[in-house]
């Protein structure tokens, strides 16, 4: 930072320990993933999404899902049984594929 401030006042530089140094490049190395290796997931609802893939099949925009919370909670557990605890379920499933997630509980009608 000093040397660049010298050197836009004076256009060079006057003192010998602020020799301008040059940056080393490295490398940048790339690591392969391997086919067989899956890779790592972050989402909260990935293994929900995938549990529900499995049995419906792919997600085409528009589709809507009909399941009953006994159903839900075998394929996508949860600590909480009841409909309210998949809220977040289904409001990702409207957002990120455009599929309705219905869920039918015997104590709502």
């Amino acid at each position: 930072m000093i040397q660049t401030l010298l050197q836009t006042l004076f256009g060079t530089i006057t003192r010998p320990d602020l020799e301008p140094t040059q940056e080393v490049a490295v490398p940048v190395v790339e690591k392969e993933i391997s086919p067989s290796v899956p890779l790592p997931t972050t989402g909260k609802y990935d293994a929900d999404v995938e549990a529900l893939r499995n049995k419906h099949g792919n997600f085409v925009t528009g589709l809507c899902i009909e399941e009953t919370l006994q159903d839900l909670l075998v394929l996508c557990p949860r600590n909480r049984p009841r409909t309210d605890a998949y809220q977040g379920l289904v409001s990702y499933l409207q957002s990120e594929f455009g599929v309705t997630l219905n869920i039918k509980s015997r104590k709502r009608k």
